[in-house]
């Protein structure tokens, strides 16, 4: 179920919802925490493990072009997420930037016990 952004969002400041695949590039190989709901953040981290350019530009409405993207995620196994709008946070970012991502699960890889995860950004 997707949550209404509002009610995610609420008490947290710095959250960016618009944002290129540069402001993810230094965060490759870094622990994520996860705000899946109002009351609090998960329990554990979600890493990012890679990014992918996707080929097409997209034009917004505003004639801005825009590079689509994939973020892909990994994290533990169990409690495996859902597809859902998440706040995002660096464990290592200092200033406290927060991302407001549609995370989905794409698999999971039994033997290692993670779960794969991909944000698409259009």
């Amino acid at each position: 179920m997707i949550q209404d952004p509002a009610s995610l969002t609420q008490n947290l400041t710095g959250i960016r919802s618009a944002f290129e695949v540069a402001d993810f590039e230094p965060f490759v190989g870094c622990s994520f925490r996860v705000k899946t709901d109002p009351a609090g953040w998960c329990p554990y981290e979600l890493s990012l493990v890679s990014l992918h350019r996707h080929a097409e530009v997209k034009t917004t409405r505003k004639g801005v072009r825009r590079q689509p993207f994939s973020l892909f995620f990994e994290g533990p196994i169990s409690p495996l997420l859902s597809q859902q709008l998440c706040v995002m946070e660096p464990c290592t970012d200092e200033h406290a930037l927060r991302f407001l991502l549609l995370l989905k699960p794409i698999g999971v890889r039994a033997e290692e016990r993670l779960a794969d995860y991909e944000a698409v950004v259009a």
